[in-house]
């Protein structure tokens, strides 16, 4: 397996990050990785997260995504960071591997697109979280990467394909 940087973003205090370009049939599967990151304290809970595009990112779907311990695809995104004290930054770094992201055929069905996230961060949950995608037979191809609450957030985000 090979990845390939298709992007990297460095981002100081902003409420999202965009990925529309890159993102094809080519591959499937696609890698996600986040350094030097800060959230800023905001509404408590809240949540960095992810949300598809089918569009190139003129839209953003804000449902059918369903994180671990959920029980319906009713989420707005897939949690990246989960964040629990609202008194003090937040700092992560993660990777995400997001599985089958363009793979339409594989929509609508547990086998979607797939995220399985592990995190190193302080006032957030640590370790793997994952979550599915269930929304429709169009393939993704841009990303955003958000906060649930719209505060700010900061640091380098960089996208890979994933070539097995």
């Amino acid at each position: 397996m090979a990845l390939t940087l298709i992007q990297t973003q460095t981002v100081s205090n902003v409420t999202e990050v965009d990925f529309t370009s890159g993102i094809s049939s080519s591959f499937d599967n696609y890698v996600l990785i986040a350094s030097n990151g800060s959230i800023e304290p905001g509404d408590n809970p809240y949540a960095l997260h992810i949300q598809f595009s089918t569009d190139g990112g003129s839209t953003y779907l804000d449902s059918s995504y369903l994180n671990y311990g959920d029980i319906s695809f009713t989420t707005s995104g897939l949690d990246l960071v989960s964040v629990q004290d609202d008194d003090s930054t937040t700092a992560f770094n993660f990777y995400v591997n997001l599985l089958n992201l363009t793979k339409s055929d594989n929509l609508p069905s547990l086998t979607g697109t797939y995220l399985g996230c592990s995190i190193d961060g302080d006032g957030g949950y640590g370790g793997s979280l994952g979550g599915l995608y269930n929304g429709g037979s169009i393939a993704v191809n841009a990303l955003r990467i958000n906060m649930s609450d719209n505060s700010e957030f900061s640091g380098i985000f960089s996208l890979y394909s994933l070539d097995s």
